[in-house]
């Protein structure tokens, strides 16, 4: 948004594209200039899973006819020239499951050639998607929390992580704590005997 990109978004998961549409209204807001209205096209929600993406992957015109909105999503001044997926400067893929990264990586990133395909991704997603990275097959990726934030720091931007630190923090702490404490109270209580008389 800082580059005045366009972006266009879809999601495979039936609430996603409302979320997405949602965090772009709000960040835009921060940024001075950029218009979501005129700048963002929502294609809305890509069923199938993988084969959707799949379908995507070989004709993505036919794939995602419509916006959001149901408007003729080719007939937009940012989709026009664009005829697959490696038109697209890159593809930004945002995921909590490792499988699903999975499934974007081994469906589009063959037809891409040299269109960056990168992941942010959480923490959990992170070790599927390392061998995908050092073997050249997916540009780059952003792993969890801790990620989020070596990323703000490597930009010198804040995006807000920080204000979550805290409070990740103390819930880190919590969850040790109750765990230790399960422990505690597992070796302290005799264990019960299975037999009854």
């Amino acid at each position: 948004m800082r580059r005045n990109l366009d972006l266009v978004i879809l999601s495979s998961n039936p609430s996603g594209s409302t979320m997405m549409t949602q965090l772009i209204e709000k960040v835009a807001q921060n940024v001075a200039g950029y218009d979501p209205s005129t700048h963002v096209i929502n294609l809305g929600y890509l069923p199938g899973g993988a084969t959707g993406v799949q379908l995507l992957s070989g004709n993505p015109r036919s794939a995602m006819p419509y916006t959001y909105n149901l408007d003729a999503a080719w007939n937009s001044e940012i989709l026009q020239p664009v005829n697959s997926l490696r038109d697209f400067g890159a593809l930004i893929v945002l995921s909590d499951k490792a499988e699903s990264s999975r499934v974007w990586v081994e469906q589009i990133q063959p037809g891409l050639e040299t269109t960056p395909l990168m992941f942010v991704v959480s923490a959990q997603a992170a070790p599927l998607l390392q061998p995908y990275y050092q073997s050249g097959q997916i540009s780059g990726y952003v792993a969890g929390f801790y990620g989020s934030l070596a990323y703000e720091q490597m930009l010198q931007q804040s995006g807000g992580v920080l204000s979550h630190l805290g409070g990740f923090q103390s819930a880190m702490i919590l969850a040790a704590v109750v765990i230790l404490l399960g422990g505690l109270v597992t070796l302290i209580r005799p264990a019960a005997s299975g037999r009854k008389g």
